[in-house]
């Protein structure tokens, strides 16, 4: 390897930022993914000419680009797209990742009567969350080649087990890679992991310590995940350096609170669509009472619609 010399910066997440389908005529068209981590990374892989989004496919036109030369390029960005087997992936997402994984780290389970963890959970384990990671960690290794010292950024719950799994498919070229992985929900207590079984417990967290920096959006999420690791796994911890020791590896452990993309939001505030809309707001009689929601209790949905309530009762 010569002195400089890199490979591609490689991003990976469940949901990519396209999403492919056909129109009336046949042709092949696109449109942008939505939510906080498209939104987010959108404006990191703009400015990274060499970067690649790899994402799992999603539609029926999603799995026939999955099957053409990688990347394929949409406008400013090249992606690639992973098909995975339908019920493998069903028992990934509907049964571990968001019914179990999601619930338990935001902490909104009945804990005296729920989850209800059986034979079902560990086929979900099995079959479904690591042949996913597993298919995720190909696909990097099959992009990145051989080239030298690149930067992959895995993201989310959904990929706990790939920096394990691509260590194992890099073999010896992991060592001049980076692998972060940034976990964009919160990082509860050690207490509530004990609700997971331990085979899941030790095998998330000994596949976070396979990378070079766990990252969380806060530092109380830092300081409860290298808790969690003391715990599940015994591994020495230093909340000063925010390092993790753990099988003759050390792990950095950051808060990276991720931002807005100021210039879009500039460029969309004097766009004609939005100064169009602002008028019309300006002219309407009264107050105007705004809120956004997403239809998901850790967003506080519930408590905005009482706060609502208890205006309009004054």
């Amino acid at each position: 390897m010569t002195q400089g010399e890199r490979g591609p910066t490689v991003v990976v997440s469940n949901r990519g930022p396209v999403t492919f389908s056909r129109n009336e005529a046949g042709e092949r068209e696109y449109s942008r993914g939505a939510g906080g981590l498209v939104t987010a990374l959108n404006a990191v892989l703009r400015r990274s000419g060499d970067a690649v989004w790899i994402a799992s496919a999603q539609s029926e036109e999603d799995a026939a680009v999955a099957q053409e030369p990688a990347p394929y390029e949409v406008e400013d960005l090249r992606v690639g797209l992973v098909e995975h087997d339908d019920t493998a992936y069903d028992l990934m997402y509907n049964t571990l990742a968001n019914p179990l994984l999601w619930f338990v780290q935001h902490g909104l389970y009945d804990l005296p009567r729920s989850p209800r963890l059986g034979d079902d959970t560990r086929e979900a384990w099995e079959n479904g969350y690591a042949p996913v990671n597993r298919n995720f960690a190909r696909a990097v290794a099959d992009t990145i080649g051989d080239s030298p010292a690149s930067t992959i950024l895995l993201h989310d719950y959904q990929l706990y087990m790939t920096p394990l799994f691509l260590r194992e498919e890099l073999g010896e070229r992991a060592a001049d890679a980076f692998i972060s992985l940034f976990v964009h929900i919160p990082w509860p207590e050690p207490d509530l992991w004990g609700i997971l079984p331990r085979y899941i417990r030790k095998g998330i967290l000994e596949s976070l310590l396979s990378a070079d920096v766990v990252a969380f959006h806060t530092e109380g999420y830092a300081r409860n995940f290298m808790e969690t690791a003391a715990r599940v796994l015994g591994a020495e911890t230093d909340a000063e350096s925010g390092t993790v020791r753990y099988g003759g590896r050390e792990v950095w452990v950051r808060a990276y609170p991720i931002s807005i993309d100021p210039a879009e939001f500039e460029e969309l505030a004097v766009s004609e669509a939005v100064v169009e809309q602002e008028e019309f707001v300006k002219g309407l009689p009264g107050k105007l009472l705004l809120r956004v929601d997403r239809t998901d209790l850790s967003k506080n949905v519930v408590r905005g619609f009482e706060a609502y309530g208890r205006m309009l009762e004054r």
